[in-house]
């Protein structure tokens, strides 16, 4: 028996980076409900510790940003840029300095440039 539709939508990569906002917008921008937190209860799931003043959460790539840093990812890999100065251009362009998601962002712009190859040989 396969599994469930909405099963199957969260294991694919980009659907997981594109679903990350729960709601977005009309602009494409993702909400984000502030955190209550009651200092007289002790710090728990339901009551998560106060964030420094300087910590501000970065909130998640939108579906149409998402596609935007595949694409540019890909432009990057075409261009044989290297690791390095890929990574400086991702945390300039995106705001993004965690290796692990540059990573993810390049191994699907990397899967998608096969893909394109396989399906449209000739052209290429």
């Amino acid at each position: 028996m396969p599994p469930p539709a909405h099963h199957q939508a969260a294991c694919d990569p980009v659907e997981e980076l594109r679903s990350a906002p729960d709601q977005q917008d009309v602009d494409g921008e993702a909400l984000w409900e502030p955190v209550a937190v009651d200092p007289s209860r002790p710090i728990s799931q339901t009551n998560p510790p106060r964030r420094a003043p300087h910590h501000v959460q970065t909130p998640r790539a939108t579906a149409g940003e998402v596609e935007r840093r595949i694409a540019e990812a890909q432009l990057w890999i075409a261009q044989r840029l290297p690791l390095l100065e890929i990574r400086a251009k991702a945390g300039e362009s995106w705001g993004v300095s965690n290796v692990k998601t540059i990573n993810r962002y390049l191994d699907l712009a990397r899967m998608r440039m096969v893909e394109e190859l396989i399906s449209d040989r000739r052209r290429h």
